[in-house]
C-alpha cells in the first residue's frame, strides 16, 4: 500500500477553502479520506475492477476543512458538508476517468441541540419532495430501490395530509411529555402559536421550518409520525452529473502534514503556490 496526499482548493463567494486529502494506493481498491488535518470527514473507496466508487462515510464533524470551523446544526454544515463531497467528487473524476459511477447508502441526518438526530432524508423529501442527496447532488435511487423510493414519498405525502384531532393537553402529552432535554413549560409558546385541533401535519411542522427553529421542538413529533422512511436508501451519482457541478477545484500533490503544523505558515505557503506546480 501507498500513501500520497494532496491539498485541494475551491473558492465559493471569494473565499478559499482547503481541504487536505488523503490516497489509500491498493492492489484492488483505493481508499480516498478528504477533510481537514485531524478529521477526516468523507471516505470514497473505488473497486478498480468494477470501475465504481462507493461513499461510504459522510460525517459532520467541527473541522471538516484546514482553516475553517463549522457550526453544529447549522444550515452552513449541510452546505459545508454538500461543497467537500462535491469537491471530493470532482477529484475523483478527474484523478479516475474510468470510474462512471458513485454509490451511497443515505445515512444522512441533522443533529438538534439535544444532540438527538433526524432524518435529513425524510426532512428534505417534507420540504422539498426530494431526498438530500436527490436535490443537492442531483442523485437517482438505486434501479433495484426505484418502487421504495417512490412508495416512501408517497408515504409521508400521506402522513402530512393527515390531521390531529388531540386537545392541546393531549397533543403535548403524546408528542411532548417523553422528549427530554425540552423544557415544555419554557416552549409552551412556540406549541401553542403551532397548534389547532385539526390541523394537518404539515401545518404545525411549517412553523417550526419555516421559522428555522431548533429541530429538538418537534424532535419526538417527527419521529413518531416518520420514523425513517428514507434513512439507510441507496443513491448513485453518475460521473456526467458531476461534471456538471458549478465548482472549480485546484489539486496539488504535498508531503504528508502532521496534525500540528504550523496552520499559519501552511497559509502563507499555500498562497504561494504558482503556476509551475502540478495540478489534477
Amino acid at each position: 500500500m501507498t500513501n500520497t496526499y494532496f491539498i485541494i482548493k475551491t473558492i465559493i463567494n471569494n473565499k478559499k477553502i482547503y481541504y487536505y486529502l488523503i490516497l489509500e494506493e491498493k492492489k484492488r481498491e483505493v481508499i480516498i479520506k478528504i477533510g481537514g488535518l485531524k478529521n477526516q470527514c468523507i471516505r470514497i473507496i473505488i473497486n478498480k475492477k468494477a470501475k465504481i466508487g462507493y461513499i461510504e462515510d459522510l460525517v459532520y464533524k467541527k473541522e471538516c476543512s484546514i482553516f475553517n470551523e463549522i457550526n453544529k446544526g447549522s444550515e452552513s454544515s449541510k452546505n459545508s458538508i454538500a461543497l467537500l463531497l462535491k469537491c471530493s467528487l470532482i477529484f475523483c473524476i478527474n484523478k479516475y476517468p474510468e470510474v462512471s459511477l458513485y454509490k451511497i447508502s443515505d445515512m444522512s441526518y441533522i443533529q438538534c441541540s439535544n444532540y438527538q438526530r433526524i432524518s435529513l432524508s425524510d426532512l428534505y423529501v417534507i420540504k422539498y419532495n426530494k431526498s438530500w442527496y436527490e436535490k443537492i447532488f442531483n442523485a437517482e435511487p438505486v434501479e433495484e430501490q426505484i418502487k421504495d423510493v417512490e412508495r416512501g414519498k408517497e408515504l409521508i405525502l400521506e402522513k402530512l395530509n393527515s390531521e390531529i384531532n388531540l386537545d392541546l393537553e393531549e397533543f403535548i402529552n403524546r408528542y411532548y411529555i417523553y422528549t427530554k432535554s425540552l423544557n415544555i413549560n419554557k416552549n409552551l409558546e412556540h406549541i401553542k402559536i403551532a397548534y389547532k385541533k385539526n390541523i394537518k401535519v404539515k401545518d404545525y411542522l411549517s412553523y417550526f421550518l419555516n421559522n428555522n427553529l431548533d429541530c429538538r421542538l418537534y424532535l419526538l413529533f417527527f419521529q413518531m409520525i416518520f420514523g425513517y422512511i428514507m434513512y439507510g436508501k441507496f443513491w448513485q451519482i453518475s460521473k456526467k452529473v458531476i461534471k456538471d457541478y458549478n465548482i472549480n477545484i485546484e489539486s496539488y500533490e504535498t508531503e504528508y502534514i502532521d496534525n500540528h503544523a504550523n496552520l499559519e505558515n501552511l497559509y502563507k505557503q499555500l498562497n504561494e503556490i504558482n503556476n509551475n506546480h502540478s495540478s489534477i
